[in-house]
């Protein structure tokens, strides 16, 4: 009985430690991913009328060569903390900024204007900050809604 009772909290804490060294590494491969450079861009995005017209829907974020995987980790389920934590990072932010444009199929007006107006310290000094919070607003709602 005891050897079992043993066993047990062996496998228990095998499981605990195993499941904090797996999640640890999880978040350093998302946050070492988002620290490389992102190949992406914005495009226009239209649609035909009825009467053969093309209309204009709105400009979007496509982002290249970036694994569903890393996707899945954070959206799927929602992780909040990895996210605000990958906002805030200086490796990661501006990265992390277009991941959710493209996730979330935000228009990309703003992002756009970013990008030919300011350089990346001048979005940071600028602009981070408005962005966060939008973020932080929109995740949050969506973290209501789920």
């Amino acid at each position: 009985m005891q050897k079992r009772i043993g066993n047990y909290i062996v496998f228990l804490m095998a499981f605990f430690y195993g499941h904090d060294t797996l999640y640890s590494q999880e978040r350093l491969t998302v946050k070492e991913r988002l620290s490389e450079e992102l190949d992406f861009g914005v495009w226009l995005e239209s649609t035909k009328n009825v009467n053969g017209l093309y209309i204009n829907v709105g400009k979007y974020v496509e982002i290249n060569g970036l694994e569903e995987e890393y996707i899945d980790s954070l959206f799927r389920p929602l992780n909040l903390d990895l996210i605000f934590e990958l906002l805030e990072d200086e490796r990661t932010d501006w990265n992390m900024h277009v991941v959710l444009y493209y996730f979330y199929r935000r228009r990309a007006y703003q992002l756009e204007i970013d990008m030919i107006t300011l350089s990346l310290s001048e979005w940071r000094f600028y602009a981070k900050d408005r962005d966060i919070e939008y973020w932080k607003e929109f995740l949050n709602q969506k973290a209501v809604e789920n």
